[in-house]
């Protein structure tokens, strides 16, 4: 088991967060339809690491169709 559903059962079975059968029911409709996919019509996907290094912005210039960004000399 992963650790997030580790988490959510162990507070299911904790009586300070009193979580019954909606709460997972709701979460389980998060997961299969996100709000922001149906606001915004589309898939949202970010850069899957650090922002603002190299790799990052090589991948924004290939996302936007501009020319790779140069290294920088030391």
């Amino acid at each position: 088991m992963c650790s997030q559903c580790n988490r959510a059962l162990g507070k299911a079975e904790d009586p300070r967060w009193q979580w019954i059968a909606r709460h997972f029911t709701r979460a389980g409709l998060y997961l299969m339809s996100y709000p922001a996919t149906e606001a915004l019509g589309r898939i949202v996907q970010g850069f899957p690491g650090k922002i603002g290094t190299l790799r990052y912005r090589e991948w924004l210039a290939a996302k936007l169709g501009r020319p790779k960004p140069k290294r920088k000399r030391k």
